[in-house]
């Protein structure tokens, strides 16, 4: 059920990115990615480290904790063009990353002891999530 949990969140964080019309905000300090998405909602993802959880919350006043027991979460933001650099990788957005934000990356770390003591663990590691926004 644990691993289940992870992939449903993994797949309504897909999808709602995906769908988002702008990224509106982020922090690294309280690690937060806010955005607007499809259906015109203003959604913030929120990580607390004290909790371990992963929420979401929306402007219609709806809330809800997608991953328990996490203990690190980082969303990194990318623009979509590919370095000549380095090939395959986005860079950074620069100062102005609300205008040329295409790609959102996240990585999580949740596990859980179970009742007979042992740990189920599971990375989701380097998830590049293409914004596919009309403009």
């Amino acid at each position: 059920m644990f691993m289940i949990r992870n992939r449903q969140a993994m797949d309504q964080l897909t999808m709602e990115i995906r769908q988002a019309q702008d990224v509106t905000g982020y922090s690294t300090n309280s690690v937060s990615l806010s955005l607007s998405n499809g259906a015109g909602l203003s959604v913030t993802y929120t990580f607390s480290g004290s909790d371990g959880t992963l929420t979401r919350t929306a402007s219609d006043g709806t809330s809800k904790v997608l991953v328990e027991n996490c203990s690190l979460l980082n969303f990194n933001l990318h623009q979509r063009n590919p370095s000549n650099a380095s090939f395959g990788i986005f860079p950074l957005g620069t100062n102005h990353w609300a205008s040329s934000i295409k790609v959102v990356e996240l990585t999580w770390k949740a596990s859980l002891t179970n009742a007979s003591k042992t740990t189920e663990s599971e990375n989701v590691q380097t998830a590049r999530i293409v914004i596919r926004k009309q403009h």
